[in-house]
């Protein structure tokens, strides 16, 4: 079984390979096999092929998939049930939905050591 991070943010993948290398080092056991940028929003049909595509070599044994995407200031409930509607057909792949608030760019801006108000108003411009 593969085990998968897809996340939606250009800044996403080195954030949460970083994330998992600082876990790690802690003495926690992370099984991950790769942190990969799924380029679909949320209502995009294509966002199971493009994980399937990168499943290729053990779709449909099983994989865990974790997708990690911003909020865009909708309730993360919302946003959960717009990918899950995606893989109701989707055998042999385990989903999980992480949203986040406030967008990647803030956790990357703060963990830069910016200053926190700031980074989650305009991360973009402070990075």
């Amino acid at each position: 079984m593969r085990r998968f991070i897809f996340v939606e943010d250009t800044y996403g993948v080195d954030f949460h390979k970083e994330l998992i290398n600082k876990i790690s080092s802690h003495g926690v056991t992370v099984k991950i096999d790769d942190v990969r940028r799924l380029p679909a929003k949320e209502c995009n049909p294509a966002i199971l092929r493009k994980i399937k595509a990168a499943l290729l070599d053990t779709y449909p044994i099983g994989a865990k998939v974790v997708i990690v995407v911003d909020s865009e200031c909708e309730s993360a409930t919302s946003v959960k049930q717009k990918i899950l509607r995606h893989f109701k057909k989707a055998e042999g792949i385990d989903v999980r939905i992480i949203v986040v608030e406030p967008r990647h760019e803030a956790w990357l801006c703060i963990g830069l050591g910016y200053n926190r108000r700031k980074c989650r108003s305009i991360p973009d411009d402070i990075i």
